[in-house]
């Protein structure tokens, strides 16, 4: 390997050369520290082309430059430069070198003038030459490339974005704001500025996206200054073909006593296996687990930090003992469990699903019987209950937002425990500013459903052109129906979607774009459109806005419309008009006075009913603080009835909760967010992030009402990441709420965290944990420590430690639950286990727990031994006996054939 490297000054001490093996997938360092993606951040060395122009090269683009150097070598004679046909001065020669014994002349040009898009340089005289160099403009659109989309687990996906200009030539220099539903790994490259950012040079980002185990769609949204671009992306290049597989198969004798009569032998075993790779022109993955393992959930709650800074990741999950997927280009076949359509539940599903402008999607699964369709009212916590515990796996909550519905993500939107307690990471208020309905809805089945329900359903969408249109039907004990229609390009979009169930009908309506002279604005839900105009919430409005002087016509909150004269003598507005008060059935004169500039706003509107109606003063508010933050509120007032309004902040580009604001060394971003996660979109520096929420409504006919506040802050450095929260709610009881966590590397080895979420008020309940991890070469230790208060305290814990050397394990153990209020049902446990192999084939262990209960004087001894021989590479014979059963040992005396195989 040869390289060569040019310097102008004298160099320091230079590191070792690096060289890196690149290895299924795997950087494999040799010598040295050279990375991938250092290799992929080198450019080749360009020297001085050959001809008479020496630089620059051909067909090169300079960004930001107005005039360049241009360098020329030729024999000694007359020669003049051109530029798209003109002349370049003598003015702009600043520095000749002439060789009158060689006959030879370099010249170098300063300053020489380029044009926006194509310009030639042409050299004429004693020598003759030619080339194009281009120069960027300003950038008018953006563009999203998929480079690299393996589903293998371990490579990231690639995304290049690119703004080009009016030619497609890339310019641009900055933060580009980004919005995905995949985790990035980029660094965010300016923490200062809300939400999530990569560095734009040269008008071309890459973005780095978290491995994915199984082909899936998803969605990349980025912003450069006022330029937007979101594309749908299908990830699912095919990897190398892998398997795996563990199998068990024995037969038990319950009492050794008895003899080998058939009711006395046991029978047992189990079948794990999984396999990947192309087949028939595709991608294929196929999952088996006759233990119930597909259908279990992959978390950390009970060894919260395991201190190998990485979470499980399974590719296919299913309620059944099988699950398959298969993906080709244009379609997908799988049975596994997934989202069975937007606005459905999940569930474990046969669907097939086909990609391109015309889509088609279809499912048939077996649901269980008396899911439930829960709608959650917030109340400005974050800290909710359902009706029943969910079954595990079973739980889809979905945030409703006026127009927009988003299907939250657990461990990175919510968490939900076993008794069905829902902790957010931020809080949610009635309404929005714009005085839009919020709610959630949850679907999910309680603990002991039975499954038997035969659920189906069809779906139909076209996209392309900037236009969506869409319809399906699904049966899940009843009927539901939906339709979709929806426009987007740039930063103009229109949806419009109406869905039938439960014998009501809804429609929704989300607009923002500018329509020649017009500008349509609209946030609008009812809920049942039985009940008319009356039932529409949050606002619309369409303007004529060219000029000083326009016209309006809107409905907003309390349900009115009216319609508007305006002049808007800039910075300030007023406007005065006729409206209707659905829910009162009267005419009402409006008077409006506004200001806007820079992106600060604020909007006073006061409707003067004709009659016995109430009048209404409404305020709306804006603060942008940075390009994709800003602080908005709206407050209504209903003279003699009551008022409502909200304060929050909102982002023009999601990204306020990502796992890289959690990322340590020993420790995943996304275990630390499950646990500890707040959204915090206001930076205050590079590590410090806040959230703040606050709303009120009061009625005085009633003498209800509801007042919140709520305040989170983050910090994150290289090695520690913490949050604190609290959210309060008066309204007929008082709710407080604290919330909050911390996890710390503290060495390469160590790893200690601790979080909590806990309702002081109206009722005592929540959580508090304490866990740390040793991971070393030759031991390991994992404990965790928790106090759970739901009606009365329980504190449990568990300590695991192992000690591995070539030829051997030991593995002592603790754990314990203690409830203060009932000392009787104190359990605890201490155990030792271990595993000797004596050679290569023969190997011996043992286990040894005790189980007690001090108040009961209640015991129970259970020790184990085994004797084990490799009678084939991944074959294993056993001989034991257990006076427990676990999982791959019964109890009594038992001989177990163990199968273990694999190839990547």
């Amino acid at each position: 390997m040869r390289f060569l490297l040019r310097h102008r000054e004298a160099l320091p001490p230079l590191a070792e050369p690096g060289l890196t093996l690149l290895a299924s997938g795997r950087e494999v360092p040799l010598q040295g520290a050279a990375s991938l993606a250092e290799y992929r951040r080198a450019k080749p060395l360009k020297g001085e082309r050959q001809g008479a122009i020496r630089e620059p090269q051909d067909g090169q683009v300079f960004q930001d430059q107005g005039a360049i150097r241009v360098v020329v070598e030729a024999p000694l004679g007359p020669l003049v430069l051109r530029v798209n046909g003109e002349p370049v001065g003598q003015d702009r020669l600043g520095k000749a070198e002439l060789d009158e014994g060689r006959g030879w002349q370099r010249l170098e040009y300063y300053g020489v003038p380029l044009q926006v898009g194509r310009n030639l340089l042409e050299v004429e005289g004693m020598a003759q030459d030619r080339l194009e160099v281009f120069r960027a403009g300003n950038p008018v659109r953006l563009r999203l490339t998929l480079v690299e989309a393996k589903t293998d687990g371990r490579t990231p996906l690639r995304v290049l974005v690119e703004a080009l200009d009016e030619n497609g030539l890339p310019s641009g220099f900055g933060p580009l704001s980004v919005e995905t539903d995949l985790e990035p790994l980029n660094p965010d490259a300016f923490l200062a500025l809300s939400g999530y950012q990569i560095l734009l040079k040269d008008g071309r980002a890459e973005l780095l996206l978290r491995p994915l185990v199984a082909p899936r769609e998803f969605y990349v949204r980025v912003g450069f200054n006022r330029l937007e671009a979101q594309s749908r992306f299908f990830a699912g290049e095919g990897a190398k073909g892998l398997w795996l597989a563990q199998g068990s198969v024995g037969v038990a004798l319950r009492d050794p006593g008895a003899g080998f009569r058939p009711e006395n032998l046991h029978p047992f075993g189990l079948a794990r296996a999984y396999a990947e790779g192309p087949f028939l022109g595709g991608q294929a993955q196929g999952a088996l687990d006759t233990a119930g393992g597909l259908g279990q959930k992959l978390t950390q709650e009970r060894f919260p930090v395991t201190g190998a800074a990485a979470e499980p990741k399974r590719p296919l999950t299913s309620d059944d003992p099988i699950a398959f997927r298969y993906d080709q280009p244009g379609f997908t076949l799988a049975y596994e469990r997934a989202p069975l359509g937007a606005s459905l539940p999940e569930a474990t599903a046969l669907r097939l699903s086909t990609r391109g402008e015309s889509r088609l999607e279809g499912f048939l699964a077996l649901l269980p019987r008396g899911s439930l369709r829960e709608t959650i009212r917030p109340d400005g916590t974050s800290f909710y209950r359902l009706s029943q515990p969910p079954r595990p796996g079973s739980l889809t909550l979905t945030l409703v937002e006026g127009s927009k519905e988003t299907r939250l993500e657990a461990g990175r939107d919510y968490a939900v425990d076993d008794l069905g307690n829902l902790q957010l990471a931020r809080p949610l208020f009635p309404t929005t500013p714009d005085l839009a309905p919020v709610y959630l809805v949850a679907e999910y089945a309680p603990q002991n459903a039975p499954r038997d329900l035969l659920a189906y359903g069809l779906g139909a969408a076209y996209e392309g052109g900037g236009w969506r249109f869409g319809l399906s039907a699904a049966y899940l004990g009843a009927w539901r129906y939906g339709a979709e229609l929806g426009y987007q390009e740039g930063t103009d979009r229109l949806g419009l979607r109406a869905g039938y169930a439960e014998g009501r009908l809804s429609l929704a309506l989300g607009a923002e774009a500018r329509l020649g002279a017009f500008r349509l604005r609209g946030d609008l839900r009812s809920e049942d459109l039985a009940q008319g105009v009356r039932g529409l919430q949050g606002e619309a409005r369409l303007a004529y806005e060219e000029g000083p002087l326009g016209v309006a016509l809107e409905h907003t909150t309390p349900a009115q419309t009216a319609f508007l004269l305006e002049y808007r003598p800039r910075p300030f507005s007023l406007g005065a008009g006729l409206g209707y008060l659905w829910t009162e059935g009267a005419l009402a004169l409006l008077g409006r006075a506004g200001y806007e500039e820079g992106g600060r706003r604020a909007l006073l509107t006061h409707t003067q009913a004709l009659g016995p109606a109430k009048a209404i003063t409404r305020l709306d508010a804006g603060l942008p603080l940075d390009p994709n933050l800003g602080l908005e509120a709206g407050l209504a007032y209903t003279w003699g009835e009551g008022f409502g309004g909200t304060v929050a902040l909102k982002q023009r580009f999601q990204g306020a909760n990502l796992a890289l604001s959690y990322e340590l060394p020993t420790a995943s971003g996304q275990g630390n967010r499950a646990r500890f996660g707040v959204e915090a979109p206001l930076p205050l520096d590079e590590r410090w992030s806040l959230n703040l929420s606050a709303g009120a409504e009061r009625s005085f006919a009633r003498g209800e009402g509801l007042t919140s506040f709520g305040l989170a802050a983050r910090y994150k450095a290289e090695e520690f990441s913490a949050t604190l929260g609290a959210e309060t709610a008066f309204a007929q009881e008082t709710k407080l709420i604290l919330k909050g966590g911390a996890a710390g590397s503290l060495d390469p080895e160590n790893t200690l965290s601790a979080d909590f979420a806990y309702q002081v008020l109206p009722r005592p309940q929540g959580r508090f944990t304490l866990a740390y991890a040793l991971f070393a070469r030759q031991a390991n230790l994992l404990t965790y420590h928790r106090l759970l208060w739901e009606g009365e305290p329980v504190l449990e814990g568990e300590a695991l430690f192992a000690y591995h050397q070539p030829g051997f394990q030991l593995r002592p153990g603790l754990a314990y639950r203690v409830k203060p209020q009932d000392p009787a049902a104190n359990t605890f446990q201490v155990g030792l286990g271990g595993n000797l192999y004596l050679t290569e084939r023969f190997g011996l262990g043992a286990a040894l727990y005790y189980v007690f209960q001090p108040a009961t004087g209640r015991s129970r001894l259970a020790p184990s031994a085994e004797f084990s021989l490799r009678a084939l590479d991944g074959l294993w014979l056993n001989l034991g006996y257990g006076f427990g059963e676990s999982l791959l040992q019964p109890e009594g005396l038992y001989l177990r054939l163990d199968l273990f195989g694999g190839v990547r």
